[in-house]
Protein backbone atom coordinates (compact mmCIF):
# COMPACT_ATOMS: atom_id res chain seq x y z
CA UNK A 1 0.00 0.00 0.00
CA UNK A 2 1.42 3.25 -0.64
CA UNK A 3 1.70 5.96 2.04
CA UNK A 4 -0.92 8.74 0.84
CA UNK A 5 -3.01 5.51 0.65
CA UNK A 6 -2.56 4.86 4.50
CA UNK A 7 -2.41 8.34 5.39
CA UNK A 8 -5.92 8.95 4.31
CA UNK A 9 -7.34 5.22 5.21
CA UNK A 10 -5.72 6.44 8.75
CA UNK A 11 -6.74 9.40 8.90
CA UNK A 12 -10.59 7.94 8.57
CA UNK A 13 -9.82 5.40 10.98
CA UNK A 14 -9.10 8.21 13.57
CA UNK A 15 -12.24 9.92 12.91
CA UNK A 16 -14.09 6.61 13.58
CA UNK A 17 -12.04 6.00 17.05
CA UNK A 18 -12.49 9.34 17.77
CA UNK A 19 -16.21 9.13 17.26
CA UNK A 20 -16.88 5.78 19.24
CA UNK A 21 -14.58 7.68 22.21
CA UNK A 22 -17.03 10.63 22.32
CA UNK A 23 -20.14 8.32 22.19
CA UNK A 24 -18.86 5.06 24.45
CA UNK A 25 -19.49 4.29 28.13
CA UNK A 26 -16.64 4.83 30.48
CA UNK A 27 -13.83 2.58 30.25
CA UNK A 28 -15.86 0.21 27.77
CA UNK A 29 -13.85 -1.73 24.94
CA UNK A 30 -13.82 -0.61 21.41
CA UNK A 31 -15.28 -2.58 19.19
CA UNK A 32 -13.73 -5.40 17.68
CA UNK A 33 -14.35 -3.85 13.86
CA UNK A 34 -12.32 -0.98 15.01
CA UNK A 35 -9.83 -3.05 16.32
CA UNK A 36 -9.62 -5.44 12.78
CA UNK A 37 -9.65 -2.19 10.75
CA UNK A 38 -6.04 -0.73 12.79
CA UNK A 39 -4.81 -4.60 12.46
CA UNK A 40 -5.19 -4.57 9.03
CA UNK A 41 -3.77 -0.81 8.56
CA UNK A 42 -0.83 -1.70 10.85
CA UNK A 43 -0.03 -4.75 8.89
CA UNK A 44 0.25 -2.35 5.95
CA UNK A 45 1.59 1.12 7.77
CA UNK A 46 3.24 -0.46 10.65
CA UNK A 47 2.16 -0.96 14.03
CA UNK A 48 4.00 1.96 15.88
CA UNK A 49 2.27 4.50 13.09
CA UNK A 50 -1.48 3.24 13.58
CA UNK A 51 -1.11 2.76 17.94
CA UNK A 52 0.46 6.23 17.79
CA UNK A 53 -1.73 7.73 15.23
CA UNK A 54 -5.50 6.27 16.38
CA UNK A 55 -3.86 6.83 19.61
CA UNK A 56 -4.75 3.38 21.01
CA UNK A 57 -2.27 0.80 23.39
CA UNK A 58 0.87 0.09 21.14
CA UNK A 59 1.23 -3.55 22.88
CA UNK A 60 -2.17 -4.23 22.49
CA UNK A 61 -2.34 -3.40 18.80
CA UNK A 62 0.80 -5.63 17.95
CA UNK A 63 -0.16 -8.31 20.16
CA UNK A 64 -3.81 -8.40 17.48
CA UNK A 65 -1.27 -7.68 14.51
CA UNK A 66 0.36 -11.59 16.04
CA UNK A 67 -2.43 -13.36 16.08
CA UNK A 68 -4.01 -12.22 13.45
CA UNK A 69 -1.23 -13.95 11.74
CA UNK A 70 0.93 -12.85 8.90
CA UNK A 71 -0.90 -10.88 6.04
CA UNK A 72 -2.66 -12.28 3.16
CA UNK A 73 0.21 -11.84 -0.37
CA UNK A 74 -0.82 -10.10 -2.76
CA UNK A 75 -0.71 -11.94 -6.00
CA UNK A 76 0.08 -15.22 -4.32
CA UNK A 77 -0.08 -17.93 -6.72
CA UNK A 78 3.28 -20.19 -6.99
CA UNK A 79 6.94 -20.53 -8.52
Amino acid sequence: MERNGNDAQLRALGAKVARWRRTRLWRSPMPAELWAQAVELARAAGTFRVARALPVDYGSLARRVAEAGPAPRAGGGGF
